[in-house]
């Protein structure tokens, strides 16, 4: 049997061992082959300086599925080995049940029971499944809008064009990503209907000015626009908000001040009070603009507020969801260099599977973890170096489908290339005839040469097939 294209770049996987590699593995390449053939030379090797034990490893992927399909391939290749790997092989099998094989949330979920008091939990924590955290965000959100009905920003926000759906829907986003909104917002201050009415009545009294100085003439399109301007301003009824914001959203709309002609303002005049009509709809429209950002600030600090607060509830109570593992998690090894030290020293190895759909917090995790200088806790991960070896990283940017799960491609893009500095292709599909292969790196070459999109390696036949590509129709 040939040797794949890539053959190399497969041999680099399993010797290169004192090095962190990102393998940008395409679709049926053997990307998870690929991962297994690491750990297993890893662990099974007879060099005890390089020989590295299973629960010393730690590795992550996905989904509960895609753990659990790797747990039983680092199985079946354990039990394969033969010769002087055998011995090592078996000592991996009687760990491989309690190997730190498992998801992100999983394997957060182990760093946090290892010291919960460190992490601000009662020994005792639990994890509350989707169904339970979509519950109690209704009861939540019910319990918040009881709260805020009567409030007169919620009042002016409807006014305004907020709906309460709307409303429900930020607060959710708010709770599905309430690590990245920890700071308050700033709330904008309220303008008041007095200050609203003593601006707009400037400007019509300017309006009135202008028609004393010039005098248009009686048939003078520009001047009865001018007029009805003065009597919608005078008529907004600043007592009653249910009239006031529906009048002065329509002021704002108002238009056609281009209207006129010089022969009717013999005086002249007629651009100054073209103008002056003008700035009356533009600052009903600036007014209301204010308006808006006061009262969509400070609900939206109230929802943040209540989110933040529901976080540190559940910390208290131990029932935790599935962000919290992985904030909490995160800022357990980067707040205690105990759990931090305890950690490093269980996983001496890092592997990343899939790491294309995952929640940028893992690289957070792996990189307090994997770190050349351990002690800097607060380096941010774009500028911290992996300690040699530690780290590897597979995946496939083509097929990162789930940015509605945090899963980030620019993050993807900055791991490969500015803390690992390269990565290693996997090019060989051995899961697809030559024909479609041919149609798809034509096709989909194209789609991917758009800006923004993930970069592109066509992909090479792994294995030729004798019969024809269509049995029958």
């Amino acid at each position: 049997m040939m040797q794949p294209e890539d053959h190399a770049a497969r041999l680099q996987i399993e010797m290169n061992l004192h090095e962190n590699l990102f393998v940008d593995a395409g679709a049926g390449t053997g990307k998870t082959t690929a991962l297994v053939g690491r750990i297993f030379v890893l662990v099974t090797h007879p060099d005890p300086d390089i020989r590295v034990p299973l629960n010393r490893i730690a590795a992550i992927t996905f989904s509960e599925k895609a753990a659990a399909e790797l747990k039983d391939r680092m199985r079946a290749r354990l039990e394969s080995a033969d010769g002087d790997r055998r011995m090592f092989a078996q000592a991996a099998l009687a760990a491989l049940d309690e190997a730190a094989i498992e998801t992100l949330h999983a394997f957060a979920l182990r760093l946090l029971r290892a010291t919960p008091l460190l992490a601000g939990l009662p020994p005792g924590f639990s994890i509350a499944d989707d169904v339970e955290s979509g519950f109690e965000l209704s009861r939540r959100w019910r319990r918040l809008f009881a709260r805020l009905l009567g409030h007169d920003r919620v009042d002016i926000a409807l006014h305004l064009g907020l709906n309460i759906p709307g409303l429900e829907k930020i607060h959710a986003r708010l709770a599905a990503n309430w690590d990245r909104f920890s700071e308050p917002f700033t709330v904008e201050p309220t303008p008041t209907t007095a200050e609203v009415m003593a601006d707009l009545s400037t400007r019509t009294n300017g309006i009135e000015s202008i028609l004393r100085t010039f005098r248009p003439k009686p048939d003078d399109k520009l001047s009865p626009k001018l007029q009805d301007l003065r009597r919608d301003v005078e008529s907004l009824d600043v007592g009653n908000d249910y009239r006031f914001f529906p009048a002065l959203s329509a002021l704002a709309l108002r238009k056609g001040f281009k209207v006129g002609a010089k022969p009717s303002w013999p005086n002249g005049g007629l651009e100054e009070a073209r103008a002056a009509g003008a700035s009356v709809p533009e600052a009903a429209a600036s007014w209301l603009a204010k308006f808006k950002n006061a009262a969509f600030s400070s609900l939206i600090e109230t929802l943040r507020q209540e989110v933040i607060d529901a976080v540190e509830d559940r910390r208290a109570s131990g029932r935790l969801e599935f962000l919290d593992l992985l904030v909490f998690a995160r800022d357990l090894l980067r707040d205690s260099w105990e759990a931090r030290d305890a950690a490093r020293r269980k996983f001496h190895r890092i592997f990343v599977d899939e790491f294309q759909d995952t929640d940028p917090l893992q690289i957070d995790l792996v990189s307090l973890l994997a770190r050349l200088h351990p002690e800097a806790a607060e380096t941010p991960w774009r500028n911290a170096p992996i300690a040699p070896g530690r780290a590897f990283f597979v995946g496939d940017p083509k097929q990162s489908i789930y940015r509605f799960r945090r899963a980030d491609l620019e993050v993807f893009n900055a791991v490969r290339d500015e803390v690992v500095g390269a990565s290693i292709q996997l090019t060989t599909n051995f899961r697809s005839r030559p024909e479609i292969l041919g149609w798809i790196n034509g096709y989909f070459g194209e789609l991917f040469a758009a800006p923004g999109q993930a970069r592109f390696s066509p992909l090479r036949p792994g294995r030729t097939v004798e019969s024809p590509a269509v049995d029958a129709i």
